[in-house]
């Protein structure tokens, strides 16, 4: 299993086909081949689109903290928005 788009680049650089004694080469060989590269690409693509979704969620939690300590500051100091309009 590929684990980047690079490693499937490279299997498919180094992909080679059956060869039919008339007429070029194996349908059947080219259509297997195809069917592990598409699905070569679907597993990197959930891998990434996994991460992706996992540092969503880091990134949520920052800001979530970020605005709750942001509250808390602007509470002790005694101001009343985050709009940040006039002083």
């Amino acid at each position: 299993m590929a684990k980047s788009m690079e490693e499937i680049a490279l299997l498919l650089q180094n992909t080679r086909f059956k060869r039919r004694v008339f007429g070029g080469i194996s349908p059947a060989d080219m259509w297997q081949k195809l069917e592990r590269l598409q699905k070569e690409y679907a597993e990197v693509i959930e891998e990434q689109q996994l991460a992706n979704q996992i540092l969503q969620k880091e990134k949520d939690r920052q800001i979530a903290e970020l605005e709750k300590k942001l509250l808390i500051y602007m509470q002790s100091s005694g101001q009343k928005d985050m709009g940040g309009a006039g002083g």
